[in-house]
C-alpha cells in the first residue's frame, strides 16, 4: 500500500483523479489513505477469485477508469486478461514472474535484479518497466532535501525490521549491539503489530541514548538523521539508497532475499542473509565491520545513493500517461 500511494501522489499532482479499491476491509490501510487524502472503495472479496475480479471489473465501468494498476502476487493470467477492456488499460506490479501468461498492457518491478526479458514471453506485447531506475518513493522522501547525504561518520544507528517483524528480530539486534557499545546512539522503529513491543520498550529503558519510534509520522526524518541502519530487506531498502544510508540487511521473509543480495553487491552495505540462521555475534560483527572502516563505509553511502535518484515515481507515470491517456 505504501508504494502505490507514491504513485497515487504523482499522479495526483497531475491532476489525475484516483481510486484505490481494496479487496479486503483492513483498518489500517483505510486510516493510511484518509490521513493521506486518498479516495478508497472496500470490494470485500478474497483478491484474485472470482468474486474479486467481478466486483472489481464492475468499479472500473463505473467509474469509467482509463487505468487500474493491480498490484499483489495472487493474480493469474486468466484474471488479469478478463480485466482490461479497449477503454481500460491494466498495468500489474510485481515484484517476480508469477504466473506463465501475463495478459497486461504495463508490467511494473521496480527491484534491483529485475530485467525486461524475463516477462517479454508472458507478456509479448506489454510495456515492461524493471528495476531500480523505476523505483517509486513517497513525497516524504522526494521532498525532504536533508535525507539525501554522503555519510562520512558512524555515529547515529537506525533499526527497522519491518512493521511486524515476522522473524522476531528486534530485540536479538538492539541486544546484539548495545551489550557490546551500549552508549550507542540508537533509534529503533517498531510498528504496532510488533509482539515484542513492551518487551522493547522494557529493553531500551536500560541504555540512555536508546529510543524507542513506535508512532512514527515522519519515516525520512528518522533516515535523514541515521549514519548506517540495521533494516528488514523492504521496501525501505529503497528508502535507505536513496538517503544514502549504508545498510545492514536482513531477510525476514521469502521474497526479501534477493533484495538482501542486491544491497551487499551494489556495495551499498552487508547482507547477514535468512533471520532464522543469523546470530547476535553475526549482527555485531557486520556492524563493527562497517562502521569501523571509513573508507568502506563512505564508499557505501555513495554506492547506495548511484542506485536511486528518485525519479523513478516520474518515470513510471510518464509511461502510463503514454499507455492511457494518449499524452
Amino acid at each position: 500500500i505504501m508504494r502505490c500511494i507514491g504513485l497515487a501522489q504523482e499522479l495526483k499532482r497531475r491532476e489525475y483523479a484516483v481510486l484505490f479499491a481494496l479487496a479486503l476491509d483492513t483498518p489500517a490501510v483505510k486510516q493510511k489513505l484518509e490521513q493521506e487524502n486518498f479516495d478508497y472503495v472496500v470490494l470485500n472479496t478474497e483478491p484474485g477469485t472470482d468474486e474479486d475480479l467481478e466486483s472489481l471489473s464492475k468499479l472500473i465501468e463505473e467509474k469509467q477508469a482509463a487505468l487500474v494498476c493491480v498490484d499483489g502476487y495472487v493474480f493469474q493470467g486468466q484474471w488479469l486478461g478478463q480485466l482490461g477492456t479497449e477503454k481500460t488499460k491494466v498495468m500489474l506490479w510485481t515484484d517476480y514472474l508469477q504466473s506463465p501468461t501475463l495478459p497486461v498492457d504495463l508490467i511494473l518491478n521496480q527491484t534491483p535484479h529485475a530485467i525486461e526479458s524475463t516477462y517479454r514471453d508472458a507478456c509479448p506485447n506489454g510495456r515492461i518497466l524493471a528495476g531500480l531506475n523505476y523505483c517509486v518513493l513517497r513525497d516524504e522522501f522526494r521532498m525532504n532535501e536533508t535525507m539525501r547525504r554522503q555519510r562520512d561518520e558512524c555515529d547515529r544507528l537506525l533499526v527497522s525490521m519491518g512493521g511486524s517483524d515476522p522473524a522476531r528480530m528486534t530485540l536479538t539486534v538492539l541486544s546484539a549491539i548495545l551489550e557490546e557499545e551500549p552508549d550507542l546512539n540508537l533509534k529503533v522503529v517498531v510498528g504496532p503489530a510488533n509482539p515484542d513491543l513492551e518487551a522493547i520498550r522494557d529493553y531500551s529503558k536500560k541504555f540512555k541514548n536508546c529510543v524507542v519510534c513506535d508512532s512514527v509520522s515522519s519515516m525520512s526524518s528518522l533516515i535523514g538523521e541515521a549514519d548506517i541502519a540495521i533494516s528488514a530487506a523492504g521496501i525501505t531498502l529503497w528508502e535507505f539508497a536513496y538517503s544514502g544510508l549504508p545498510t545492514i540487511a536482513i531477510s525476514v521473509a521469502e521474497n526479501q532475499k534477493e533484495l538482501a543480495k542486491s544491497v551487499e553487491q551494489f556495495g551499498g552495505g552487508i547482507n547477514l542473509g535468512d533471520a532464522s540462521k543469523v546470530e547476535k555475534q553475526d549482527i555485531w560483527s557486520a556492524f563493527s565491520a562497517l562502521s569501523s572502516d571509513a573508507v568502506r563505509f563512505k564508499s557505501a553511502s555513495t554506492d547506495m545513493m548511484k542506485q536511486v535518484d528518485g525519479l523513478g515515481v516520474s518515470r513510471v507515470v510518464d509511461e502510463m500517461e503514454k499507455l492511457a491517456f494518449a499524452v
